[in-house]
């Protein structure tokens, strides 16, 4: 298996299921990589609490044995053209900088 900087998300997801990586971890570790370059501004925001209560109710469901799905505990991100409660959604447009909205769209619950 590769570095865990290098992992696809076939080797991640097999070490998540395995218990060999945790869904904090692998969060934690796209976090950072996510801060290290900040000139790249490829994210517009990063709701760092949220996605760490997620990773966490996703290492808990794992440890307690409650059915997964197949991308359980996989660090996603989530264009701001897509619904998320409380965040932006902005589609990329300025104009659009003040809209919220108060759900979250349904391929993100899934």
């Amino acid at each position: 298996m590769r570095t865990d900087a290098a992992m696809t998300a076939v080797e991640l997801l097999a070490a998540l299921r395995s218990g060999t990586k945790s869904a904090e971890s692998a969060l934690c570790e796209a976090i950072d990589a996510i801060e290290a370059d900040p000139g790249l501004c490829a994210f517009s925001v990063v709701d760092r609490e949220r996605a760490l209560s997620d990773a966490r109710r996703a290492d808990a469901d794992r440890v307690a044995g409650h059915a997964m799905g197949r991308l359980h505990g996989l660090p996603v991100a989530v264009k701001d053209n897509i619904a998320l409660a409380g965040l932006p959604n902005t589609a990329g447009t300025p104009a659009l900088g003040g809209l919220t909205i108060d759900r979250d769209a349904d391929l993100v619950v899934r």
